[in-house]
């Protein structure tokens, strides 16, 4: 053997050598057929792959690792490419599947090349197994349509805007908003198309997405969206989605749609201005509509109207008779009056009117007409029912500078109709009239003292669950008898605290009282429930309340939990920041806020919303009318704002069966009346408690 032959025999070898390392030692499957597809060799990795030992497929033909439908076809591309050279899968990768010796069949990628040596033509199929990287795919591929699943079924409106504000993804319920029924039909249509301000929507979303330090904080605002039914209003927030991926900068887009909200809002907004069964002005309103328009030129007649004989109406009828009545004489008086006057319904038969007079006489006459319009006959259940109406007049400024003055002077006047023997039934208010003030003078005085000599008792109405009637807490009411024992009306009392600046000692006086009985009870080892007290507007705008309810509670080592404060409506009125301060340091000393007699006509629900209260009391006078369908509706619209505040509710002035399941079925779940009890002594209620 010559030089050259040696050197091509120990070429040949190294080749051998470094094909056998490589069949050995190769991660992916390696496979040699000849043209008929019989199997050369394999490696080693081969048999982990296929399951098959060596000595069983060297010899055999290549689809014993290949599912028939792809054999069938792999034997088609070889023999095609033998006859014609097209080349269908050589030197192409392409995604198989492969048979294992137990019968399952798995993924791979096969890449097949082509090599001649010796005269003779060999394929090499190299497989790579697929398993792992489909299982992922197949996972990401569950995960996305989960996720898609989610954003599809979400009430919120989700969508998503590229860098020209179009719309590139929607899910559902904003195709639905949209009234499109394929996401198709909304792919490219400008985001800010669908609001009315379009230029100025466009104007923020583009100024945001330049913005890159505003992406971390994200964008909000609200808007109404036009549908064919009128209109959403929907709270929008955006977020900033960087590019990755191959994909560009997009906006995240949220909105939930706020209108049953915003219209309960409305309602309720109506309802602070509005008497809610005449739709006149309430008497707050009625104030402040005279102070924004009078004018020192122009004086004004106070004109009060009561309406006698409504009790004997409701005896004869029902409490329906009576509303009918109440809501025809409110239509009367609209049109009687001229559209320059002001008129309110100030309580269940009395109403009021401002009217621009020229002189005395006119406000008399126009006195006479409307009181001649209100006794014509009303028509009830096919019977003629007549009142009697009295009039009082006062004048504005001759009478007095306060709209308040005014008409407690025209009340004053109306009261005369009682006593007097004149057949007219309008009276002018004159000073002799004052009597009414010195009366009030006299309990004035007499109110001081009962602070002075602890006269003042505090009775407990409870306050039940409407499902069990079992007791979650009590009101703590003030009751007096005056120097001859006469019990005296809360309502006047309470009124002539406020009005004399006695409001806030009076609540001292309460509280304290309430707290030192709470401390009695624990001590004899009885049980007691949380009693709230009523705060006037006054006392709650003072810097000292919350350390004086701090310093009772430490004196009387009672837990802030058992003391509750409510706060009358007159308080939200004039939110300020005292209020707020003392608001958020009762919430941290633990001591809850409910706002007392809610939808009377006096709350700002402006500030409602912002307040930190935890519950409202729904008015008496709203319960009493649940039985209709306008006062029920009322009462669910007043539910509905304190849900949507996450708030809890409390009617008050339960008397029936029927208004408390009017009550649970609407979601009120507490309540208070004297359908579970009328107000007791405080041993007695927390006895009662006990026993229970």
């Amino acid at each position: 053997m010559n030089a050259t032959n040696t050197r091509l025999v120990g070429t040949e070898l190294s080749f051998a050598q470094l094909y056998e390392g490589l069949l050995r030692s190769a991660v992916d499957a390696i496979i040699v057929t000849d043209t008929e597809g019989t199997i050369r060799s394999v490696s080693d990795s081969t048999q982990t792959l296929f399951g098959h030992e060596r000595s069983e497929l060297i010899g055999n033909s290549i689809n014993c690792l290949m599912p028939r439908h792809h054999s069938s076809r792999h034997n088609g591309y070889i023999e095609r490419y033998l006859e014609t050279g097209e080349k269908r899968i050589l030197g192409k990768g392409r995604n198989v599947e492969g048979l294992h010796k137990s019968g399952h069949v798995f993924p791979l990628h096969l890449s097949i090349s082509r090599v001649q040596t010796l005269g003779e033509t060999l394929f090499i199929g190299i497989c790579h197994d697929l398993s792992d990287y489909t299982k992922v795919l197949e996972r990401a591929e569950l995960a996305e349509k989960r996720y898609l699943s989610i954003l599809e079924n979400q009430r919120e409106l989700i969508c998503r805007l590229d860098a020209q504000l179009n719309i590139s993804y929607a899910n559902s319920s904003m195709q639905a908003l949209l009234e499109s029924t394929s996401i198709s039909e909304l792919e490219s249509k400008p985001f800010q198309s669908i609001f009315e301000n379009t230029d100025e929507v466009r104007e923020q979303l583009n100024t945001f997405f330049r913005s890159p330090q505003a992406w971390q904080q994200g964008l909000r605002f609200t808007g109404h969206i036009p549908t064919h039914t009128g209109s959403c209003y929907i709270d929008w927030s955006f977020s900033y989605i960087p590019p990755g991926h191959g994909e560009s900068a997009e906006l995240q887009v949220i909105g939930t749609d706020e209108t049953a909200r915003e219209e309960a809002l409305k309602t309720a907004h109506f309802l602070e201005h509005h008497d809610p069964l005449t739709r006149l002005l309430n008497k707050r309103a009625f104030i402040d509509a005279f102070n924004r328009h009078k004018t020192s030129e122009q004086p004004y007649a106070f004109i009060y109207l009561n309406l006698n004989r409504l009790q004997v109406v409701q005896h004869m009828f029902s409490p329906d008779a009576t509303d009918r009545i109440i809501l025809e004489a409110a239509r009367r008086i609209a049109v009687h009056t001229p559209a320059t006057s002001l008129a309110t319904r100030i309580y269940n038969s009395d109403f009021a009117i401002a009217l621009p007079i020229k002189s005395s006489q006119g406000a008399t006459e126009f006195a006479h007409t409307i009181v001649h319009a209100l006794e014509h006959p009303y028509n009830i259940y096919n019977e003629r029912v007549q009142l009697d109406v009295a009039a009082g007049i006062s004048i504005w400024p001759d009478d007095g500078s306060q709209v308040e003055d005014l008409l407690h002077h025209a009340e004053s006047a109306v009261a005369l109709s009682g006593i007097s023997t004149q057949a007219s039934h309008v009276y002018i208010f004159d000073e002799s009239m004052h009597e009414e003030r010195k009366k009030r003078a006299h309990t004035e005085q007499a109110l001081r003292r009962a602070f002075e000599c602890d006269l003042i008792d505090v009775y407990l109405q409870p306050k039940s669950c409407l499902a069990t009637a079992s007791t979650l807490g009590f009101e703590a009411l003030a009751r007096w008898n005056d120097e001859q024992g006469n019990p005296v009306s809360p309502v006047l009392f309470v009124a002539i605290a406020e009005e004399t600046g006695l409001g806030a000692e009076l609540d001292r006086y309460i509280l304290r009282k309430v707290v030192s009985s709470i401390s009695d009870t624990l001590a004899t080892g009885q049980q007691c429930r949380t009693v709230a007290v009523n705060i006037t507007a006054q006392h709650f705008n003072d810097h000292q309340l919350v350390d004086h309810v701090s310093s009772l509670l430490n004196e009387y080592k009672v837990p802030a939990s058992l003391i509750e404060l409510e706060v009358t409506e007159s308080a939200i009125l004039s939110v300020t920041p005292k209020v707020q301060d003392n608001l958020l340091r009762l919430r941290e000393l633990g001591i809850r806020v409910s706002i007392d007699d809610f939808g009377t006509g006096y709350s700002s629900l402006a500030y409602l919303k912002d307040l930190n209260v935890d519950a409202i009391k729904i008015d008496k006078s709203f319960v009493d009318h649940i039985e209709e369908e306008n006062g029920l509706q009322l009462v669910k619209a007043i539910i509905s704002i304190a849900q949507s505040l996450n708030l809890d509710v409390i009617a008050e002035g339960i008397e029936t069966e029927q208004q408390k399941q009017h009550l649970l079925r609407n979601g009120c779940v507490i309540g208070q009346g004297f359908y579970f009890s009328k107000p007791l002594p405080f041993q007695e209620a927390v006895n009662k408690l006990n026993l229970s």
